[in-house]
């Protein structure tokens, strides 16, 4: 749910009937095959920066109406953290925050906060859900093998009050199939090159859906980058890589024959480029877009050691993963290097606005993306290592 669908919606009686009226005009206008039951949802347009008064308001009246969730719903982050506020953040932002947060836990959904409600729990190959963050959404497709559209935040809303979405796109198994065959000539390369050939690939073929060979990286965080950058490019909802992702076996018989595209190292470190505005020294580390799971908080954790930081390094990740990181020790290390952990929030957090920061390092190609043309900033695109040393 961005500003405009809530401003659109907040006309709206807010009503179970009303979500079940919108799943059918949904239905009706894509040309569905019905409705298909949905066993979980993921619902975006949770920062108050996204849906303003009007969302918030419609979100507080459609919990006082009584309506609930029917299944497993999760929630995407929010613009602040609604319980600690150590970084000067305006105060009416944190209260309207924290009436959207109350409102999503007053119909029964999760308030995870997070953009990877994978890491929680994963739903089976094969299994429908209404998710409507597009990094995840990709993600789901591509490496669980569940299906999903990109829905927005009041259609994931409805699909989850209601059990129901209707039938078509990525929930048709024919429409999965890949539609061009794209042979990668790189090899193993890190995060940072891999959220670059991401970016690539949404930019260059948009909604269609990709088979992939030639990637030889088995990491699961450069997959994620991958990922999460491909769906900030363009409305891609799924790629199939040889060798990874959960369908490779259908989608490889029924790929073209042959590579009709190519893609080499010299596009790849292009695109890096054309994220990475800003080659002068960075002012702050920003690492978790998508948010960071505990085997890249390890990571981390690893490669710093017994070392300082000497600017400010905000590292984003769920309040779940973020208990766990401190039990096993990650968090305490972290903060003295003098790293801040952020929970609930992401990229997008209000703080960077509070804190005036301009030019940050990121391994992520989707937070470059947003960092420069949403937030204004002068973002700079490298590794992890990178990003530490720099």
């Amino acid at each position: 749910m961005n500003e405009t669908e809530a401003l659109r919606v907040s006309a709206l009686k807010p009503s179970r009937e009303t979500m079940r009226e919108l799943i059918e005009a949904l239905r009706d206008g894509s040309g569905a095959r019905g409705l298909v039951a949905i066993r979980g949802a993921h619902i975006s347009g949770v920062s108050y920066y996204s849906i303003g008064a009007a969302g918030a308001e419609f979100l507080e009246d459609l919990a006082a109406s009584g309506v609930r969730v029917r299944m497993r719903t999760t929630v995407n982050p929010g613009c602040a953290d609604v319980h600690a506020n150590p970084y000067g953040i305006d105060g009416g932002t944190i209260r309207n925050q924290r009436r959207i947060v109350e409102s999503f836990r007053a119909i029964g959904a999760e308030t995870t906060l997070s953009c990877t409600p994978y890491e929680g729990h994963r739903p089976s190959p094969g299994e429908h859900i209404a998710w409507a963050e597009s990094s995840a959404v990709i993600y789901a497709n591509s490496m669980l093998g569940a299906r999903t559209n990109r829905e927005s935040g009041i259609s994931a809303l409805a699909a989850a009050v209601t059990g129901k979405g209707p039938n078509y796109g990525m929930h048709v198994r024919g429409n999965r199939a890949p539609d061009v065959r794209v042979e990668v000539e790189v090899g193993d390369i890190d995060e940072a090159m891999a959220g670059a050939l991401g970016y690539l690939l949404g930019t260059r073929f948009g909604s269609a859906i990709p088979f992939v060979s030639g990637v030889r990286f088995r990491e699961m965080y450069k997959m994620k980058g991958l990922l999460a950058a491909a769906s900030t490019a363009g409305p891609m909802p799924l790629i199939h890589v040889d060798g990874i992702t959960a369908e490779i076996e259908w989608a490889r018989r029924r790929a073209p024959e042959k590579a009709g595209h190519r893609i080499g190292m010299d596009e790849i470190e292009e695109t890096r480029e054309q994220l990475s505005c800003d080659s002068s020294e960075p002012d702050s580390i920003l690492l978790g877009c998508p948010h960071l799971s505990i085997e890249e908080m390890k990571l981390i954790t690893g490669m710093i050691g017994d070392g300082k930081f000497d600017k400010p390094v905000f590292i984003f990740t769920s309040r779940e993963i973020g208990g766990l990181a401190k039990e096993l020790g990650y968090v305490d290390v972290l903060e003295r290097a003098g790293a801040a952990i952020v929970v609930d929030s992401c990229i997008m957090w209000s703080g960077l606005r509070a804190l005036g920061l301009k030019r940050p390092a990121t391994n992520s190609a989707k937070a470059c993306f947003y960092l420069r043309n949403t937030m204004g900033l002068r973002p700079r695109l490298c590794n992890i290592c990178e990003c530490l040393r720099s």
